[in-house]
């Protein structure tokens, strides 16, 4: 995708760029408000066919985007603004 960004899947796309979107209408209604632990990550593969691997936090040892240490980001329900 070039400059956009689009709901795929369960929640979370991507773009090239420097923005995502979650999707939270897609949630189970019992989840809708509490609050969320998310992992921001990405792997990024440059014109010479190289990748490297992108996280706010990576666990030890190599990039694991499904490991638990690497859902550092925290997005509160929407009770926390009330």
């Amino acid at each position: 995708m070039h400059g956009t960004a689009a709901a795929t899947g369960n929640a979370v796309t991507g773009r090239r760029g420097d923005a995502a979107l979650v999707v939270l209408d897609r949630l189970s209604p019992s989840h809708r408000h509490d609050a969320l632990r998310l992992a921001l990550s990405a792997v990024v593969e440059v014109d010479d066919g190289s990748l490297s691997y992108w996280a706010l936090r990576h666990p030890p040892g190599g990039p694991d985007f499904h490991h638990a240490e690497g859902f550092v980001l925290r997005l509160e329900g929407p009770a926390a603004f009330c």
